[in-house]
């Protein structure tokens, strides 16, 4: 074997008595798998917040695009005609 991929680093560490499951590494700390538990959380409790007020803006701002433009269509005005006075 090379230096690269000695024999001792092909061996999984399980607990003694039980087979190693699959996908899990005993070598990882405990601090290591909060830490990934609580940036998880974060992301739900600060990311699902934003998400949400993100969409309620555009909705508002699409409403508002709307009502602008069928108002726009309610109102139009003839124009005047060159040449002739403005009847009033």
């Amino acid at each position: 074997m090379s230096a690269w991929n000695p024999p001792q680093a092909s061996v999984r560490c399980h607990r003694a008595g039980s087979a190693p499951r699959k996908g899990v590494n005993f070598l990882r700390r405990p601090s290591d798998r909060f830490g990934s538990w609580f940036r998880g959380f974060l992301m739900l409790v600060l990311g699902l917040p934003v998400a949400a007020l993100g969409a309620r803006l555009t909705a508002y701002e699409s409403s508002m695009r709307t009502v602008q433009t069928q108002s726009a269509e309610r109102h139009q005005v003839e124009p005047l005609r060159a040449g002739r006075p403005p009847v009033t």
